[in-house]
């Protein structure tokens, strides 16, 4: 088990990747509070071993549990949610996502901009695979 105590790191913008702490709260907003945006990859490490999960959209995501990576990929609620949606929000029909986990360990000495390049390259070339002449 990756040993990341708390620590994770998403690309927000695109363009850097910025590291975040899980911080505990005192009320309900504990899970939220600690949601971030994940453009195209977030990640967890310790000494020895990484991992690493590539994303096709934007979405949201944290380290809720030690050594573990969690996306959110619908917001669903039913009424008033306190996090700005003053209705209930459900967005129907499914949703397809495609994602590129990679480990790695500590010699291979990746940085976490070149998985960034390494997912374009995937999903260029998913895309071609994928798509029509």
């Amino acid at each position: 088990m990756i040993v990341n105590e708390g620590i994770f790191y998403t690309d927000a913008n695109g363009v850097e990747l910025l590291r975040r702490r899980w911080t505990e709260g005192v009320d309900r907003l504990n899970i939220p509070a600690n949601y971030y945006p994940v453009t195209s990859m977030i990640s967890i490490r310790d000494e020895q071993t990484a991992m690493t999960v590539l994303n096709d959209r934007a979405q949201g995501g944290s380290s809720i549990k030690e050594g573990r990576l969690e996306l959110a990929l619908n917001r669903k609620t039913a009424g008033n949610d306190m996090g700005g949606m003053t209705l209930g929000l459900d967005i129907p029909g499914e949703t397809e996502v495609e994602f590129f986990l990679h480990f790695e360990t500590a010699k291979a000495n990746q940085s976490l901009v070149s998985m960034r390049d390494l997912f374009a390259k995937l999903l260029r070339k998913s895309s071609s695979i994928a798509s029509p002449l």
